[in-house]
């Protein structure tokens, strides 16, 4: 499947592009895409960096997952503060617990979830 669309580009790459189709005989425009098609990643290569986990929003997740059967128990369906490992704080109102969490800890990371049956959602997708 192809699809047209319009780019600018700066007039020096339009005149290497025309250089080049002039030298092969064809329209800059079939340069330009198979240029294109030729630089950007294949379909199965990583398109986006991979981005490693902050070391403190993944400490206080592990902490949330260990915390979870006890959380479930005494707070389904509520918010959940979690502060260097312990339950500091819940309610069912988020934006409540949120602004609790802020006032009292306003320079740090508190990871904040709403407790559900199962501790995270695992989204599967096929190709």
């Amino acid at each position: 499947m192809s699809r047209q669309i319009t780019v600018t580009i700066s007039e020096k790459t339009y005149e290497q592009a025309k250089y080049l189709a002039d030298l092969r005989r064809q329209p800059v425009a079939d340069v330009l895409a198979e240029h294109l098609s030729r630089t950007l990643p294949g379909e199965d290569e990583v398109m986006f960096p991979q981005i490693d986990p902050d070391p403190i929003v993944e400490k206080e997740r592990n902490a949330y997952l260990a915390l979870h059967s006890e959380l479930w128990q005494k707070h389904p369906h509520e918010y959940v503060a979690i502060y260097q490992g312990q339950l500091i704080d819940h309610d069912k109102n988020k934006l409540a617990l949120i602004h609790r969490v802020n006032e009292q800890y306003p320079d740090d990371f508190v990871l904040v979830r709403q407790v559900e049956m199962t501790p995270e959602i695992v989204y599967q997708f096929h190709n």
